[in-house]
């Protein structure tokens, strides 16, 4: 079930309040990827918009919210107009009514309009502030650069500026309804998980577990992933973002998975080692070991700590552990064996926005992730879960996705 426009109203009403008199705030929906020819990749709709509109598929669309009022409104949608030959081929395109009734927006307008209707919104006092991704993926030529490209010809004097900051304070703080996605998805993603465990001892390659994976989240009605599915048995699994999946299974790996369903735009992303057949004595005391450092990690999270100190508290518990496992001498060699930060936040992106200097506040969903990689030993252990931040502590929104070592484990 979608998330109702209400919500979506709410969010663009907190977006105008950050608002100053001379900013505009306008965010343009993500654009079809060029696969080949006349072949597109699955579209994904950007995160900001789809936030504040609850509009997945429709592209090219642009939002404009805007502390002056302008044309009797401080907030305009942009869409496509009807094409009968594109509904044709692809399917039924959105009406006005259908797509007011989805975002609460009632001033409606046409793409191609932008420049005759809007231009005068423009002027030298201006800031405009763009949902430009904040990663540099400069070989990308995202639709947020055509817009800006357009009004830096049209009015020189207009300055610019992130958008992403407006969302990104509101996009931390899950509501019930985010909070029903994320727990679906992670309710999929274990089926899928728990799918793999059982196949593993009578399939060859990690394609073959990937297929079960996909399979069964898709027998549980989710079609989509958050991101590309790691399945990494051996020596693959010290590759941090492997994603090949097409290596044989040894008789004696241990097989990292790192999988996430998506629902309605939310992610799971969770992380379960297991073996092929069965661990052996070194092999279930390095996972074990990791699984100490999850479990510490995780009983630390609760509101006003500096979200930073649980990767700090993960280094150190894992620099111990890997000393009494003999893989490192001394402690500044940990990055030998644990390169990544412990934790990450968790939403509409997989690596979704925040800052990892700010506080932990409660309806903030993370992930917590220590790992050891050891190449020479061909194995990389990794346990993640997904948590939420509560009021008097955490959640593990991950406990049912089983983790502790099973006795046929070793």
């Amino acid at each position: 079930m979608k998330i109702d426009a209400d919500f979506h109203k709410r969010k663009r009403n907190a977006i105008l309040q950050q608002l100053n008199n001379n900013e505009i705030a306008i965010f343009t929906s993500s654009y079809p990827a060029w696969k080949t020819h006349d072949q597109f990749f699955p579209f994904r709709q950007d995160s900001n918009f789809y936030y504040l509109t609850g509009l997945w598929e429709l592209t090219p669309s642009l939002l404009i919210i805007t502390a002056e009022g302008f044309l009797g409104s401080n907030e305009w949608l942009l869409i496509p107009r009807p094409d009968e030959v594109k509904a044709r081929w692809d399917g039924g395109v959105e009406t006005k009514e259908s797509i007011q009734e989805k975002t609460g927006l009632s001033n409606l307008h046409y793409w191609d309009e932008f420049e005759l209707k809007f231009g005068r919104m423009f002027s030298s006092q201006k800031k405009v502030l763009l949902n430009i991704p904040e990663l540099d993926f400069s070989y990308i030529h995202h639709p947020a650069k055509t817009i800006q490209e357009k009004i830096r010809a049209a009015f020189p004097l207009v300055s610019f500026g992130s958008a992403n900051p407006l969302t990104s304070k509101l996009r931390q703080l899950k509501e019930n309804h985010e909070l029903s996605k994320i727990r679906r998805a992670i309710e999929v993603t274990g089926a899928g998980i728990e799918k793999m465990k059982q196949v593993a001892p009578t399939v060859d390659f990690e394609y073959e577990l990937e297929a079960a994976f996909v399979h069964e989240i898709k027998r549980h009605g989710v079609k989509e992933q958050g991101y590309h599915p790691i399945i990494a048995a051996g020596k693959n699994a010290t590759v941090l973002h492997y994603s090949e999946n097409n290596q044989q299974l040894g008789d004696h790996d241990c097989i990292l998975v790192d999988v996430g369903a998506e629902v309605d735009g939310y992610s799971a992303d969770i992380t379960r080692v297991f073996p092929k057949n069965k661990m052996n004595d070194r092999q279930a005391a390095i996972y074990e070991a990791v699984l100490r450092v999850n479990e510490k990690v995780i009983k630390a999270i609760k509101p006003g700590i500096v979200y930073q100190s649980l990767n700090d508290l993960a280094k150190e518990l894992l620099t111990e552990e890997a000393m009494k496992l003999k893989l490192i001498q001394l402690p500044s060699e940990i990055t030998n064996v644990y390169m990544h930060r412990v934790s990450h936040f968790l939403g509409l992106d997989v690596h979704d926005v925040g800052q990892y200097t700010q506080l932990l506040e409660p309806g903030m969903v993370i992930t917590v992730e220590p790992g050891l990689y050891i190449n020479k030993e061909n194995i990389g252990i990794r346990i993640e879960d997904d948590v939420l931040v509560t009021e008097t502590g955490f959640e593990v929104l991950t406990s049912s996705v089983r983790k502790n070592l099973h006795p046929n484990f070793s």
